[in-house]
């Protein structure tokens, strides 16, 4: 992890899912010395790390697909519905000070 960390690819997916896999196995320890048997305690961090890897994996492809869905349309990220009830709104609130 430091060695990612130094070259500055801590915030690359590679970079998230080896901090995943270090935060994880922080956990080891933990169990072994609350007694769980060496099997159990590494079958735990592996489904914590894969959980943590799929999160990173899932995050980072909705953000890609909202910028992608943002530069098609070259507008902002707020829904058209919300667009248009303020809009009307200004609308009311202009017809009404005249």
């Amino acid at each position: 992890m430091l060695a990612v960390a130094w070259r500055g690819a801590e915030k690359s997916v590679l970079g998230e899912i080896l901090a995943a896999l270090a935060l994880a196995a922080a956990a080891v320890p933990v169990a072994l010395a609350g007694g769980v048997a060496a099997r159990l305690a590494i079958a735990a961090w592996i489904g914590w790390a894969l959980g943590f890897a799929a999160t990173v994996v899932a995050v980072r492809l909705v953000i890609a697909a909202s910028r992608r869905r943002l530069s098609r349309r070259g507008r902002s990220p707020v829904p058209a519905r919300w667009r248009r009830s303020a809009w009307l709104r200004r609308r009311r609130w202009r017809g009404a000070s005249r």
